[in-house]
């Protein structure tokens, strides 16, 4: 039997007219608003918005200038006031040492005056040295050697025990020597003035001659000198350097 091509059958045109609504409900679905989706949305969204609000209105806290973090101390500053400090310490510094190089310099140019404090201050006022009596300690050496036996010198070397430039600082010595048994002079020589021995020796650098001899009991009689208040000590071991030296008279 023979087909009809132009003509279709009823449960054709019932098939593909079920089909197409079943396509165009399904676009129609895609096509519609998910109410879901735009609840959650909202519902997380809005929490988020409120934050960022609330943190845009707020004015942020100026740090602390000295805080205490982790065990460990910050200091916060503006650079401008670092700066600031940091030039008020130099200033400093560079007015101290003006000031520094200002003494120093009236130091060396007055030492007098600085001596004569440092001698203010170590002695004083009430303290007075006694005056040194030269005439009365003459007359008590003369009257001590008026009656030794005269002792003959052949040598040419007379012992020089201590040079210094004020004369009257030697007195209390040549009186000390003298005590003890050794007569002595002060000569000027020069600038200065000597305390020698008034006899002479032969050469006192030789060992075994009267020069030698005399310069060993000057050296350990001189050891226990003590000078009077107010008079130069000559040293922790006074005269301990003397030695020998030519005198033509």
């Amino acid at each position: 039997m023979a087909r009809n091509r132009g003509k279709k059958a009823l449960y054709e045109v019932f098939s593909k007219s079920r089909k197409s609504r079943s396509v165009v409900s399904r676009l129609m679905d895609r096509l519609k608003p998910n109410p879901k989706i735009h609840e959650s949305q909202t519902i997380i969204q809005s929490p988020v918005s409120s934050q960022v609000s609330d943190s845009m209105l707020r004015w942020p806290r100026k740090p602390r200038l000295l805080q205490f973090h982790a065990g460990r101390v910050e200091i916060s500053m503006p650079y401008q006031l670092a700066i600031a400090i940091v030039l008020a310490v130099v200033l400093i510094g560079l007015v101290f040492y003006r000031l520094g190089q200002i003494s120093y310099k009236n130091m060396m140019e007055n030492p007098a005056n600085t001596a004569k404090k440092v001698s203010k201050a170590q002695v004083p006022k009430s303290v007075k040295a006694p005056k040194f009596d030269a005439k009365r300690a003459k007359a008590r050496e003369l009257a001590k050697t008026q009656n030794l036996p005269p002792v003959r010198f052949t040598g040419s070397n007379r012992i020089v025990i201590q040079t210094w430039s004020d004369k009257t600082q030697l007195e209390p010595v040549k009186w000390y020597f003298t005590k003890n048994g050794i007569k002595t002079e002060i000569r000027k020589i020069g600038g200065s003035y000597y305390l020698v021995s008034a006899n002479k020796y032969r050469n006192p650098q030789t060992a075994g001659t009267d020069g030698y001899k005399a310069l060993q009991r000057i050296v350990e009689i001189g050891a226990g000198y003590r000078p009077p208040p107010g008079y130069a000590t000559f040293g922790k071991k006074p005269f301990h350097d003397a030695y020998g030296m030519k005198f033509d008279d």
